[in-house]
């Protein structure tokens, strides 16, 4: 009879809980704790958080901000504000009978080479001739082309969650025909290589480790 195999005991690993802290646009303040088994495992990763819990202004309650998760710094992980959109019943909110709501998608890219999306919502104060829309359509879409090409990345989302930028295209707007409200409902960035992040971020854990050995 053969001998009996003895059974090996399998431990698993634990899973750590690791900080993750907002950019330096956000005082690089804690957005959340994450688990897992390494740091570099959330290298790559998206998180969200509602700009009131950033700003601590309660206006802000409506926007939810996404973050990827781009590298390590000590023992937290950083990121990069990815993407931003108003919720939906908030958008519900806005819009009334006797209004006319203008919704266009835009793909455009920023002075720093970063392509992005941007999805400004315009209402009218009262219902517009269908050329009227047309030329408020046109309108938009032009200056959005022309503005975002000549900022970088990060001033953008900067003057959209600071709402500059929305101030700049609705004083326009109104020249064309009465605005009741200008937002933007969307914005992302809409390429990044995770492997690559992944990669550095271990380069730079490891560039620290040796230095502080």
């Amino acid at each position: 009879m053969a001998p009996a195999k003895k059974k090996t005991a399998v431990k698993a690993k634990k899973k750590k809980w690791f900080t993750v802290i907002a950019p330096k646009q956000f005082n690089e303040q804690v957005i959340a704790e994450c688990p897992a088994l390494e740091m570099k495992d959330l290298v790559g990763k998206k998180i969200t958080a509602n700009l009131m819990s950033l700003t601590n202004d309660p206006k802000k309650q409506n926007t939810v901000i996404t973050f990827l998760m781009d590298g390590i710094n000590a023992d937290k992980m950083t990121t990069k504000i990815t993407g931003l959109k108003l919720l939906p019943p908030s958008i519900k909110r806005m819009v009334r009978r006797g209004k006319d709501r203008l919704d266009l998608t835009i793909k455009v890219n920023t002075s720093d080479n970063h392509t992005v999306t941007i999805k400004p919502l315009v209402l009218t104060k009262t219902n517009a001739k269908g050329s009227i829309k047309t030329a408020i359509h046109q309108f938009v879409k032009a200056y959005a082309i022309k503005t975002i090409a000549k900022m970088t990345y990060d001033n953008l989302f900067k003057e959209v969650i600071g709402h500059q930028f929305q101030k700049g295209l609705y004083g326009r707007l109104k020249k064309i025909y009465p605005i009741a409200l200008c937002e933007i409902r969307y914005l992302k960035l809409e390429a990044y290589d995770s492997k690559t992040m992944v990669e550095e971020a271990v380069e730079s854990e490891q560039t620290e480790a040796a230095q502080e050995s």
